[in-house]
This record gives C-alpha cells, structure tokens and sequence, in this order.
C-alpha cells in the first residue's frame, strides 16, 4: 500500500550531546587527572530548514546522597523542557569518594562559566540561566544560588565570566544537617562543612521554587519548610509545593502538572 499524509512540525525533534568536558580535577596524589563532563538536550540546529535562535539555560543536578551520580538518568523527563525552548544541561560534579567540600561547588561554578564562554558555539542566552536538582543536587542547586554574590567557590578557568544564577528550582533538598530530619546512608564524611542553606539567605537571593513531599521517608519535609521559611523573612520570590502522600523521588514530581508549574516559573522569570 501507498500512503501519502501531511505532518505538522509543532513538535520540535531534541538531541542529546554527550562527552562535553568543562573542566578537570585532579586525582591519586595529582598524578593524574579526572575530566569534568557535562551534557546538552537542545532543539535540533543542524538542517538549514531548523530553527537557529539562542535557548535560556536550565541547569541540571542530579541527586546521589552527595556520594554517586549520573548526570544522564533523568535525560529522558528533562527533554520536555528542551522541547519548550530550553537548553538542559545536566553536569557531573565531585562526590564523596573523589571531593571533599567545596569542590562541589567550585565545580558547578566552573561549569556556569564555561555555559558562558562557549554560549555561541552551543547557541545559548545566558542572560537567562537557572538551576535545577533533585536531593543531594537540591542542596547544591539552591546553594549555587543562595551564593550569587559570594565569590569563594570561583576558582579555576573563564573567571572573567560570572557563575550567577536567574533562578532556583529545588526537589526535596537537604537543607541543613539535623539528624532528627536526614534519614539516608551512607553520609559524606565532611557533612558537617556542608553549610546550613537558611543561614546564607539574604536580599540578593534570585527567586525560588521549591518542591517536597510530606512521605519524604529520607529527606523530611521540614528540611524545605526551613529554607522556604527563611526565604520568606527576605522577602525573596518563593514557592514550595508540598505534595500529598509523595515519597523522597517520587513519579508525582514529574507529572505533567508539576512539570508545568516549574516552566512557568522559568517563563515569569526569564520573561518569554
């Protein structure tokens, strides 16, 4: 049989690019070293007849108890947001076993100033860059933000770009270490360095979005109540969603509904 029909072309076709190195670390004694890897989930630029414009960036960390992760699991939930205009790159960062504290920091730093030094070649608007993770990667999302004006964690290459974010959006994070409220193994041996994120929250905070289950078995519900809380005592933009009956990565995260409620926060402050 022979078919000829006619396709609509609203739904944008997105590519993942993978191997990205931003940066090195150094490993066993500095005899050798450990790339720093990120990857890109963007609308397709490479046909003459594909839309060619700069996206906004979302930042992607993945959590892993501060000890393991793998910048890629959640690639195939992210990829609506890169249908909807923007580019989500998810990035490695120091655990446990390889970093101590700050590394994390300085290499998620890093990575924002790189976004920035290569914006052309990878086709993105900086001007509009947020960040977004999940437990132990909610922790490092919110404090990347909460230390916009801080320039401790700024070491290394592309230093005459800036490492601030537009935005926050937070799953289930740690918050500050209260044992009655972290119920996860194992820890990182230098959590107690780790700082408590209500204590750096100050005016120049950009906006928050802040997501939370009360069933939170592993990271307590209390722990957002507290950075949302003084968040609030600043008056800086914040929202936390509480959602009933919803475990520690729970599936009702990414629902469409939550999925949505996370985009318009992008769009309201990206001011698409």
């Amino acid at each position: 049989m022979k078919y000829e029909l006619e396709s609509s072309r609203d739904e944008p076709v997105v590519l993942l690019g993978t191997e990205l190195i931003y940066g090195h670390r150094a490993k066993w004694c500095e005899a050798s070293w450990r790339p720093l890897k990120l990857s890109v989930l963007r609308q397709r630029q490479f046909f003459s007849y594909d839309e060619k414009k700069t996206y906004p960036v979302l930042l992607w960390l993945s959590g892993g108890g501060f000890t393991n992760i793998d910048r890629n699991v959640w690639a195939p939930e992210l990829a609506w947001f890169a249908k909807r205009g923007y580019a989500v790159i998810s990035i490695d960062y120091g655990v446990t076993a390889l970093s101590r504290f700050p590394e994390q920091m300085e290499d998620i730093k890093l990575a924002i100033r790189y976004l920035r030094a290569h914006a052309t070649e990878l086709a993105l608007d900086t001007e509009h860059m947020f960040i977004m993770g999940e437990s132990a990667g909610g922790y490092l999302s919110a404090l990347t933000g909460l230390s916009n004006e801080m320039d401790c964690w700024d070491k290394g290459e592309y230093l005459e770009y800036p490492s601030t974010v537009n935005g926050v959006i937070s799953f289930y994070p740690v918050v500050e270490n209260i044992e009655k409220e972290l119920h996860f193994e194992p820890r990182p041996l230098d959590f107690g360095e780790y700082p408590a994120l209500p204590s750096l929250v100050s005016t120049d905070c950009p906006p928050f979005l802040i997501f939370h289950g009360d069933q939170d078995s592993c990271v307590d519900v209390n722990q957002s109540y507290r950075l949302y809380n003084a968040l609030q005592k600043k008056n800086i933009p914040s929202n936390l969603y509480v959602i009933r009956g919803a475990e520690h990565a729970d599936f009702a995260f990414f629902q469409p509904e939550i999925k949505q409620i996370v985009l318009e926060f992008l769009n309201d402050n990206c001011k698409i």
